[in-house]
């Protein structure tokens, strides 16, 4: 619940609210790729891991019908290691001002009136976190900063709302509460996209395929935003 305002009244939306798509690509050695629980082998914790850059694009959350609806025709802002030289510092500095210049596109807003919006596929347990981790490991940000600019935003992540739509492997029986992958998102939602997986970008990477990479992450956040408008109007449709 949102202390500022009584239970029952949500966020107001206006012409000022946004929606910041995003996708970020990460580099784990050969020899660090373990992990001691989980099937996620990144963890910014162990030495020789380093975020690659992402792609980005910032929307008006209230005008979905007048985004392009030719996916290529979306402006993307990029931020990449090797346009700093290696330097992931510098570029964690300008991504970070990116985040800010995207909240300052909110500047005056009232209290009752929305957060800024990230939106991405596993951002709220991969993507965020990891941003915040690496600008405090490299004395970008202080804990206190990267909390203000990444954990107060609104944090869409479709991994979690599509828990809501069953699968095939729902359907016959396991009837487990569990995150949606991308491929299975774009499958129930008509995206005709399929995702290879991320270590891909990792071979990519030490084989400097930059362009390679740039390309394969803003296809990512397009996807994104082709799924977020198509689960959107599914969750809609009765209000349409």
């Amino acid at each position: 619940m949102d202390v500022r305002t009584p239970s029952h009244m949500g966020a107001v939306f206006t012409r000022q609210t946004r929606t910041l798509f995003f996708d970020l690509e990460y580099q784990v050695p050969k020899d660090a790729q373990k992990s001691t629980y989980g099937s996620l082998l990144a963890n910014p914790g162990r030495s020789g891991q380093k975020i690659l850059g992402g792609s980005f694009c910032l929307l008006e959350s209230t005008n979905v019908k007048n985004w392009p609806s030719n996916l290529e025709e979306i402006e993307m802002t990029n931020f990449w290691i090797w346009e700093y030289d290696d330097d992931e510092k510098k570029m964690l500095e300008d991504i970070l001002q990116y985040f800010k210049d995207s909240w300052n596109a909110l500047k005056g807003k009232k209290d009752r009136e929305a957060d800024l919006i990230t939106c991405g596929i596993g951002i709220s347990r991969f993507d965020l976190p990891i941003l915040a981790y690496r600008c405090n490991e490299l004395g970008v940000a202080t804990n206190e900063k990267t909390w203000e600019l990444f954990f107060t935003t609104k944090q869409v992540d479709l991994s979690n709302i599509g828990i809501a739509y069953a699968n095939k492997r729902d359907m016959k029986g396991s009837w487990v509460l569990y995150p949606k992958t991308a491929n299975e998102l774009c499958k129930e939602f008509g995206v005709n996209s399929v995702k290879p997986t991320g270590k891909k970008v990792w071979d990519m990477y030490e084989e400097k395929d930059f362009l390679g990479i740039q390309k394969r992450t803003e296809g990512e956040v397009r996807d994104t935003v082709a799924l977020y408008k198509n689960m959107r109007k599914r969750i809609f449709r009765k209000r349409n």
